[in-house]
Order: C-alpha cells, then structure tokens, then sequence
C-alpha cells in the first residue's frame, strides 16, 4: 500500500518535471537529438 503511494507521487512527480523541461528546452532536446542521431550515423556508417 505504501509503496504503490509511493509510486503515485513519484510518477506525478516525474510527468511534472517531464513536462517542465519539453516547455523549457524543446528546441535545445530537438537539436540535441538531431546532433546525437547525425553521430550514431556516422558511427554506424564507419563500422558497417
């Protein structure tokens, strides 16, 4: 019981802190993600 509580409030926590850091830096992540995907690319492409 106290344990499923426990999950509750950690997961309205993490939705919180999920939705906090999209508003504030959905560019930085998009542009993160476009970086990071170009490099596992490359990577890819040099051992293949």
């Amino acid at each position: 019981m106290q344990r499923n509580v426990l999950w509750e409030k950690s997961r309205v926590v993490y939705f919180k802190v999920l939705s906090f850091c999209s508003n504030l830096g959905n560019t930085q992540f998009v542009l993160n993600n476009i970086f990071l995907s170009c490099s596992v690319y490359r990577i890819v492409k040099i051992v293949i």
